[in-house]
């Protein structure tokens, strides 16, 4: 699939494309300021409801880069 800069699509993460979803990376430097898709994922499905208003499992000052 090509995508250009800036595109972004929502998609239903199944078991045909949860390795390349969990492959997805953010920029040099931006990694401080968001979860991994792996970590995300974990905490989903651990709080389905999410949503605004819900506390985070981990702050995100104490994330360290991978």
């Amino acid at each position: 699939m090509v995508m250009t800069e800036g595109a972004v699509t929502l998609r239903e993460i199944d078991d045909e494309n949860r390795e390349a979803v969990i492959g997805l990376r953010v920029g040099p430097g931006q990694d401080r300021f968001v979860a991994s898709v792996a970590e995300s994922l974990e905490e989903a499905a651990e709080t389905p409801q999410g949503g605004p208003g819900t506390e985070r499992s981990t702050p995100l000052t104490s994330r360290s880069a991978s």
